[in-house]
């Protein structure tokens, strides 16, 4: 186990108690977390070999086969405003999520840096979800879907 990754272990054990699963061979922390408008399923993994950390929040909701495209294009709107982060999402099962990843090459990973980043992604998350359901379930286009998040 890298350096990188036991200050990830670490920052989960001090802040989030032992609520949490790990993962030590894949260097994986998941962990599921209640926002405002969900439960989110929220991992985050070390890559020695690239020294890359990834946060997601998976499995936001599984987008039905007849709202796909329509869910396409408000994930497509929401990443064109996002800085950090983006929406994934897989058109074969409808599966929706948020990646925020970044590299570490000469530098460390500390506490605060994981904490903003993973409260960040969950944030994410959190905000646009009304969004999607809205899309799915009211029958709104994306574009009056995003407009009612930004109220």
């Amino acid at each position: 186990m890298g350096a990188s990754f036991r200050d990830v272990l670490s920052y989960f054990e001090k802040e989030h108690k032992g609520y949490f699963e790990v993962g030590e061979e894949q260097q994986i922390v998941r962990e599921t977390i209640k926002g405002d408008n969900s439960s989110y399923k929220v991992a985050v993994a070390w890559n020695d070999e690239a020294s890359r950390i990834n946060f997601w929040v998976r499995d936001i909701m599984a987008i039905p086969q007849p709202k796909r495209a329509t869910a396409g294009t408000l994930v497509n709107m929401i990443n064109w405003r996002l800085d950090l982060s983006d929406f994934e999402f897989d058109m074969e099962d409808g599966e929706l999520m948020v990646n925020l990843s970044f590299n570490l090459r000469d530098g460390t990973l500390g506490h605060d840096q994981i904490d903003s980043h993973f409260n960040a992604v969950v944030w994410i998350a959190d905000k646009y979800y009304p969004a999607f359901q809205k899309v799915v379930w009211a029958d709104v286009s994306p574009e009056e879907a995003l407009a009612s998040v930004n109220r």
